[in-house]
Protein backbone atom coordinates (compact mmCIF):
# COMPACT_ATOMS: atom_id res chain seq x y z
CA UNK A 1 0.00 0.00 0.00
CA UNK A 2 1.17 3.21 -0.89
CA UNK A 3 1.32 6.28 1.99
CA UNK A 4 -1.46 8.26 0.13
CA UNK A 5 -3.84 5.08 0.14
CA UNK A 6 -2.93 4.70 3.94
CA UNK A 7 -5.13 7.57 4.69
CA UNK A 8 -7.99 7.32 3.29
CA UNK A 9 -8.08 3.64 4.48
CA UNK A 10 -7.82 5.43 8.29
CA UNK A 11 -9.77 7.80 7.94
CA UNK A 12 -12.71 5.40 6.96
CA UNK A 13 -12.16 3.05 10.16
CA UNK A 14 -11.44 5.89 12.66
CA UNK A 15 -15.54 6.34 13.48
CA UNK A 16 -15.72 2.21 13.38
CA UNK A 17 -12.86 2.00 16.01
CA UNK A 18 -14.31 4.79 18.19
CA UNK A 19 -17.78 3.14 18.57
CA UNK A 20 -16.62 -0.11 19.23
CA UNK A 21 -15.13 0.45 22.99
CA UNK A 22 -18.50 1.99 24.29
CA UNK A 23 -20.20 -0.38 23.12
CA UNK A 24 -18.40 -2.90 24.57
CA UNK A 25 -18.53 -1.18 28.31
CA UNK A 26 -22.76 -1.30 27.42
CA UNK A 27 -22.44 -5.13 26.82
CA UNK A 28 -20.78 -5.61 29.94
CA UNK A 29 -22.90 -3.19 31.64
CA UNK A 30 -26.29 -4.72 30.58
CA UNK A 31 -24.97 -8.66 30.91
CA UNK A 32 -24.09 -7.50 34.25
CA UNK A 33 -27.45 -6.49 35.29
CA UNK A 34 -28.95 -9.35 33.30
CA UNK A 35 -27.25 -11.53 35.67
CA UNK A 36 -28.39 -9.64 38.77
CA UNK A 37 -31.66 -9.35 38.02
CA UNK A 38 -32.52 -12.64 36.55
CA UNK A 39 -35.02 -15.27 38.66
CA UNK A 40 -33.06 -18.42 38.00
CA UNK A 41 -34.19 -20.19 41.17
CA UNK A 42 -30.70 -22.30 42.44
CA UNK A 43 -30.94 -25.55 42.82
CA UNK A 44 -29.90 -26.98 46.76
CA UNK A 45 -26.61 -28.69 46.89
CA UNK A 46 -27.21 -32.39 48.10
CA UNK A 47 -26.65 -32.84 51.69
CA UNK A 48 -23.70 -35.05 52.49
CA UNK A 49 -24.19 -37.75 54.91
CA UNK A 50 -21.51 -37.38 57.91
CA UNK A 51 -19.72 -40.77 58.66
CA UNK A 52 -17.63 -39.96 61.16
CA UNK A 53 -17.40 -40.49 65.06
CA UNK A 54 -17.72 -37.18 65.96
CA UNK A 55 -20.97 -34.94 66.12
CA UNK A 56 -21.46 -32.76 63.08
CA UNK A 57 -20.68 -29.56 63.96
CA UNK A 58 -23.45 -26.36 63.42
CA UNK A 59 -22.27 -24.45 60.25
CA UNK A 60 -21.43 -20.72 61.34
CA UNK A 61 -24.77 -18.46 60.88
CA UNK A 62 -23.87 -14.79 59.20
CA UNK A 63 -23.36 -12.38 62.59
CA UNK A 64 -26.92 -10.93 61.38
CA UNK A 65 -28.99 -14.09 62.15
CA UNK A 66 -27.24 -14.71 65.13
CA UNK A 67 -27.96 -11.84 66.55
CA UNK A 68 -31.56 -12.47 65.67
CA UNK A 69 -31.99 -15.14 67.34
CA UNK A 70 -31.02 -14.30 70.98
CA UNK A 71 -34.38 -13.44 72.86
CA UNK A 72 -35.42 -10.35 74.27
CA UNK A 73 -36.82 -11.34 77.51
CA UNK A 74 -36.19 -9.52 80.26
CA UNK A 75 -35.64 -11.27 84.18
CA UNK A 76 -38.60 -9.97 86.31
CA UNK A 77 -39.56 -10.14 89.63
CA UNK A 78 -41.46 -13.29 89.07
CA UNK A 79 -38.93 -15.46 87.64
CA UNK A 80 -36.41 -14.26 90.54
CA UNK A 81 -39.40 -15.44 93.15
CA UNK A 82 -39.44 -18.84 91.50
CA UNK A 83 -35.83 -19.73 91.59
CA UNK A 84 -35.69 -18.64 95.10
CA UNK A 85 -39.25 -20.47 95.60
CA UNK A 86 -40.72 -17.37 96.82
CA UNK A 87 -38.19 -16.99 99.61
CA UNK A 88 -38.05 -20.77 100.73
CA UNK A 89 -34.83 -21.11 99.34
CA UNK A 90 -31.31 -19.88 99.54
CA UNK A 91 -28.84 -19.82 97.35
CA UNK A 92 -25.49 -18.95 96.58
CA UNK A 93 -24.88 -15.92 93.76
CA UNK A 94 -23.52 -18.96 90.63
CA UNK A 95 -26.08 -21.15 91.81
CA UNK A 96 -28.50 -18.75 91.49
CA UNK A 97 -27.37 -18.11 87.70
CA UNK A 98 -27.32 -21.40 87.10
CA UNK A 99 -30.74 -21.45 87.74
CA UNK A 100 -31.97 -18.64 85.99
CA UNK A 101 -29.46 -19.75 83.07
CA UNK A 102 -31.73 -23.12 82.75
CA UNK A 103 -34.89 -20.83 82.39
CA UNK A 104 -33.65 -19.22 79.26
CA UNK A 105 -31.44 -16.40 80.44
CA UNK A 106 -27.67 -15.00 79.84
CA UNK A 107 -25.17 -15.07 81.82
CA UNK A 108 -24.79 -11.76 81.65
CA UNK A 109 -28.49 -10.46 82.43
CA UNK A 110 -28.65 -13.03 85.23
CA UNK A 111 -25.49 -12.03 86.73
CA UNK A 112 -26.67 -8.09 86.28
CA UNK A 113 -30.37 -8.95 87.84
CA UNK A 114 -28.46 -10.11 90.79
CA UNK A 115 -25.41 -7.71 91.71
CA UNK A 116 -25.95 -6.06 95.05
CA UNK A 117 -26.55 -2.88 93.12
CA UNK A 118 -28.88 -4.07 90.32
CA UNK A 119 -32.38 -3.42 90.28
CA UNK A 120 -33.57 -6.48 92.12
CA UNK A 121 -31.71 -5.56 95.06
CA UNK A 122 -33.83 -4.73 97.41
CA UNK A 123 -35.78 -7.93 96.97
CA UNK A 124 -32.64 -9.91 98.45
CA UNK A 125 -30.20 -9.22 101.18
CA UNK A 126 -26.65 -10.65 100.85
CA UNK A 127 -25.73 -12.52 103.80
CA UNK A 128 -21.98 -11.84 104.67
CA UNK A 129 -21.53 -15.66 103.86
CA UNK A 130 -22.77 -14.48 100.17
CA UNK A 131 -26.28 -16.52 99.95
CA UNK A 132 -28.95 -14.77 98.77
CA UNK A 133 -32.61 -15.26 100.42
CA UNK A 134 -35.22 -13.88 98.58
CA UNK A 135 -37.35 -11.39 100.66
CA UNK A 136 -39.86 -10.40 97.66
Amino acid sequence: MKPNQTVPLLATLAPAVAVVPPLLFGAVIGLGLIWLFSNEEKQPEAAVEVTSAQPARETPRPLAARWSSYSTRSIMMEDLAEVFEQGTRELTRPDAVAALQARGFGTTAAYQALSASGRFAQCFPVAPDGVLAWVG
